[in-house]
């Protein structure tokens, strides 16, 4: 469960140096900003926390656009991670009408704070999310490489993986 990802954190964040010709290379995983999260109606609790607990032990902020029929679980979730300490605003529950996801989606999508995103539900979902994250955005971390990266998932597919921190190659670094 949620285990896993607090006692892993440390092994999968560590920067992982390269033997290269250049003077230092290796890959540094930094956090990305907000990561948006989409989720479905279906487990309710489960999907919400095993995209949480990574994307925060990573150092990101999260905000939870759940399927409106699982409002209460939207807001179980935000305060339990309240209650577990979590300051308040770093993770946020969304509570969207149905008519008005695909504008509200599209908006915080653009927005330059959102650095990534998760998307689970139907090949739909999927598909608008992945459509949205892959127009051009200015970037507002002049380090960091991807700006949005989107995970579409049906639910019948496999579930992306536990690393929820975009790499930052910074090759021959010689300030380091």
């Amino acid at each position: 469960g949620l285990e896993f990802y607090a006692e892993h954190a440390p092994t999968f964040l560590a920067d992982e140096v390269y033997e290269t010709a250049a003077g230092r290379s290796w890959v540094s995983y930094e956090p990305v900003g907000v990561v948006l999260a989409v989720m479905p109606w279906n487990f309710p609790l489960w999907q919400v926390f095993r995209f949480a607990a990574p994307a925060l032990m990573a150092g990101n902020a999260g905000l939870l656009k759940h399927s409106p029929n699982t409002t209460g679980a939207a807001l179980a979730c935000q305060d339990v991670l309240l209650a577990a300490g979590l300051p308040d605003g770093l993770f946020t529950a969304l509570l969207v009408a149905e008519p008005e996801v695909p504008a509200t989606t599209e908006r915080i999508t653009a927005d330059p704070r959102v650095g990534a995103g998760t998307i689970t539900g139907s090949e739909g979902a999927g598909s608008a999310g992945g459509s949205i994250a892959g127009r051009p955005r200015r970037n507002p971390w002049p380090r960091s490489t991807p700006r949005a990266v989107i995970m579409a998932r049906s639910a019948r597919r496999s579930m992306p993986s536990a690393r929820s921190r975009a790499p930052i190659r910074r090759p021959n670094d010689t300030n380091a």
